[in-house]
């Protein structure tokens, strides 16, 4: 069989052995068998080889048995005389050929006698559970990443190897039931190659109109997804709980092989059994899904005789069911502390493809040291997720040495080793010239799709141009226009960070130039305080909440000569408050011609409204509030992690009048609220309800009414934020009340049934109403569709078919198909909708 993987593994058990095996398990033709199982015989402690079947393992006794295993091959059992520190051993296992006669009679019985085990031990879950429901220990994590480099010109053939990323981290970690984490760093460092980037994935297509949020520039939690070993959280999997929610490695939460409906999802089957070197009697489980596309186990687990309690488990999940990975198993052995079965060691190890490279990945980790005295800590103890001590960052290799409980592979050591090597020079005025120098080097695609970037790491700022495509603008206010933006930051050594947003604007049919220029000022990093102001001459939309064809369209724009000056902080933990105040020349675009060739065109391009000029001072204040909104400091800088909490929004408009000849005076409110919630197995639900109103209008004028866009007719808008069959543009000078739902299954139903859960497919259903009491409009939607998940290399998207109906007092019930595109932000690990 032909293996699309690379070099890489890790260790079941990972004390400071002496001894080091390592080889490769093949079979009778010299190919290598991916993710054996290789284990000292009569224990449960053992290791997978990876997916090119390269295995390493510690152990300190001077002679041992190897039992090694794979599906589809015999068992094979070697006794070694360990006379090295490092021993090579190579491992050929034979095919195994079975009589279907054979198969049925004892694969029954193993079938009976293991749902009979298993039900002994689910009896104990409850228990195990309470066991581990709080406590703090001392962890250790070494996570690696390495990439394969395939031959483009001999298919399957590897060229070459590349490490990418290695992550090391020591911490005091502590646990408490309900999912509650958190890390104290003693020390923590990553070893990056500087030639990659991972900064996760964030595309959207944004035609909703939907305004940001005041949080939306804060600092928020991201990194690289396929090292996802950030901390205790990331990695704590415990089959004790019913369901286990692992966002970074699937979208639905995961059936434990112990949850008190396990039958429903499981067959479990005796394996074999035998006496360890503690004299234990072991049962071997093997777990088989009932269901291959659910988000499900597979694998091994041992059990003790008579305590009915883990000793240690072999666990994958199911491929079909993870977001990134190709293949991800699970290898954890536990211990007895205090009466409490604890885990004590736990593996990771994956691959994942992207493009013609392979990633190969291993995550290893170990604890020690429990305590349980966790009853005094206070709910605001939790909220800072991660504490990094004051020298977490300035371990030398001397520390690490000493600190690490197991050998390194040996590319893990040249790599450290190099990076190590690295640090004086990548803090060199040579390094930072040649990164430079290859940061801001240009090409062609760069200047056409991405734009022109400048970077200066001595000074500290960078410096972007819009890319080609962005700066013509064929229908444009008075047809084609040419438009440049720019953006300028810098950062200074107190972390505080200046920004400039210009811009330019000319159209060739009018010979008209606008410009407009922004700039911000962030200097609390720890509340993200920072004042801004925008100025500038500019064609600007009467409202940003339109369709596709509205956003084209000359009546929807106005000419606005402005200037805003506002600030913004987090007041508390949670707490977003910004103010803004905006004195704004406002005037129609009728004197403006458009060529003649435009009118044919789609039939979008409807005259501008005429209205009177007017000037309109207006005062915003934005408070956003995450309830009990989890976080960590790093560096003097907050990273913000979210809330599983409902997100409350509050918006209070007032224009003032007889200020230098301004004329509008009316007060607005609108109040938010915004909810995620996974509803286990269920699949998860998004909600968004909004209410608003004017509160007095002595003079209000269109452009400050409040709208709601027409549907576009074949594309599902994000529904979150949107109506899908509204077939007007709508406004309203008074008050109005929204709410949208949308619900993913995910799966749950479509992936049990037989053909069909081949296909993939995902469920959804959703709705929204709109009522408009001044207008005597209400509108009620329903809608329930089919979603595809599609990769192409990070970039993850759904594709939707959608059946849309509605019924309003004013129209007729009717339907549409709709078609949509729902993008994964695998930074924030959020979709669009």
């Amino acid at each position: 069989m032909k293996v699309y993987l690379f070099f890489l593994f890790s260790t079941f058990v990972f004390y400071n052995y002496s001894q080091v095996i390592k080889g490769k398990v093949l079979n009778a033709k010299g190919e290598p068998i991916p993710f054996a199982k290789i284990r000292i015989h009569k224990t449960s402690n053992g290791t997978v080889a990876n997916a090119i079947g390269n295995y390493q393992l510690e152990y300190n006794a001077k002679s041992i048995v190897l039992h090694t295993s794979a599906m589809e091959y015999k068992d094979r059992f070697d006794t070694l005389v360990l006379n090295n520190e490092i021993n090579v051993h190579n491992i050929v296992l034979q095919d195994f050929i079975q009589e279907m006669g054979e198969v049925v009679v004892v694969s029954k019985t193993k079938k009976d006698r293991g749902k009979e085990i298993m039900k002994k031990v689910i009896e104990r879950r409850p228990e195990f559970y309470e066991q581990n429901s709080a406590f703090s220990c001392n962890t250790y994590c070494f996570g690696s990443l390495e990439k394969e480099v395939q031959d483009s010109l001999v298919k399957d053939s590897i060229i070459g190897k590349q490490s990418m990323n290695l992550l090391e981290w020591k911490a005091r970690s502590y646990y408490k039931a309900d999912r509650l984490f958190k890390d104290e760093f003693l020390a923590y460092n990553d070893y990056k190659d500087e030639n990659q980037v991972f900064t996760g994935n964030s595309v959207s297509i944004s035609l909703d109109g939907s305004e940001q949020s005041i949080s939306s520039g804060v600092a928020r939690h991201g990194g690289n997804e396929y090292l996802f070993c950030d901390g205790f959280k990331d990695v704590s999997i415990n089959i004790f709980e019913n369901q286990l929610s692992l966002p970074r490695l699937c979208s639905n939460p995961i059936i434990s092989p112990l949850a008190y409906n396990a039958f429903i999802y499981y067959n479990f089957y005796l394996d074999t059994t035998f006496i360890d070197l503690d004299s234990n009697f072991i049962y071997q489980i093997e777990v088989k899904p009932k269901f291959k596309e659910e988000a499900l186990f597979y694998g091994t687990l041992y059990i003790l005789d008579e305590k009915w309690e883990i000793k240690s488990f072999d666990l994958g999940i199911n491929p079909r069911a993870l977001t990134f990975f190709k293949e991800l198993r699970i290898i954890t052995s536990f211990e007895n502390v205090e009466g409490k079965c604890l885990p004590k060691q736990r593996e990771f190890v994956y691959y994942v493809k992207e493009g013609r490279n392979k990633m190969n990945g291993s995550i290893k980790i170990q604890h020690d040291d429990y305590r349980f005295d966790l009853e005094d800590k206070k709910a605001s103890f939790w909220l800072e997720t991660k504490v990094f001590k004051e020298d977490a960052f300035d371990k030398d290799s001397s520390f690490w040495n000493e600190s690490r409980p197991f050998t390194l592979k040996d590319f893990e050591k040249r790599f450290v080793y190099q990076q190590d090597s690295a640090i004086l020079y990548h803090e060199s005025d040579e390094y930072k010239r040649i990164s430079d120098s290859t940061r801001n080097k240009l090409s062609f695609l760069n200047v056409i799709f991405e734009g022109i970037g400048h970077v200066n790491s001595f000074k500290k700022y960078e410096l972007w141009f819009s890319p080609v495509i962005a700066q013509l603008i064929p229908f444009g206010v008075g047809g084609f226009r040419y438009r440049l933006e720019c953006d300028f930051k810098k950062e200074f050594k107190n972390n505080h960070i200046l920004t400039l947003h210009p811009k330019i604007d000319y159209g060739f049919y009018n010979e008209d130039l606008k410009g407009r220029i922004g700039a911000s000022y962030m200097y609390n990093p720890l509340k993200f305080t920072k004042v801004f102001f925008d100025i500038g001459d500019d064609y600007d939309f009467v409202t940003s909440v339109q369709n596709i064809q509205g956003t084209f369209a000359p009546g929807n724009r106005v000419r606005n000569r402005m200037i805003e000056i506002g600030y913004r902080t987090e007041l508390t933990n949670g707490l977003y408050a910004q103010c803004s105040f905006q004195y704004s020349n406002r005037e129609s675009i009728t004197n403006i011609k458009y060529p003649s060739w435009l009118d044919t065109i789609w039939g979008i391009f409807s005259e501008p409204q005429p209205f009177p000029q007017y000037k309109i001072f207006l005062t915003t204040f934005d408070f956003e509030y995450h309830f009990r909104q989890k976080y960590y400091i790093r560096k003097n800088k907050k990273i913000v992690l979210g809330t599983p909490w409902p997100v409350l929004y509050f918006q209070y408009k007032k224009g003032i009048p007889n200020l230098a000849n301004t004329v509008a005076d009316f007060d607005f409110i609108e109040i938010k609220v915004s909810d995620e919630a996974q509803l286990n197995t269920l699949g998860n639900l998004q909600t968004k309800f909004v209410f608003g109103a004017f509160l007095q209008k002595k003079d209000l004028r269109l452009i400050e009414y409040k709208f709601f866009r027409t549907s576009d007719y074949y594309f599902f808008s994000n529904p979150v934020n949107t109506l899908q069959l509204l077939d007007t543009t709508l406004n309203t000078s008074n008050s109005y009340l929204q709410f949208n739902f949308i619900h993913h299954f995910n799966g749950y139903f479509l992936n049990k049934i037989w053909l069909i859960n081949k296909l993939k497919l995902e469920e959804t259903i959703g709705g929204s109403m709109l009522y408009i009491p001044d207008a005597k409009f209400a509108q009620v939607e329903y809608y329930a569709g089919l979603e595809r998940k599609l990769r192409i290399r990070r970039s993850i998207f759904k594709l939707g078919f959608y059946l849309v109906s509605s019924d309003s007092n004013l129209n007729k019930a009717n339907f549409r198909f709709k078609i949509g595109v729902n993008f994964y932000d695998s930074f924030n690990g959020k979709w669009s909708y």
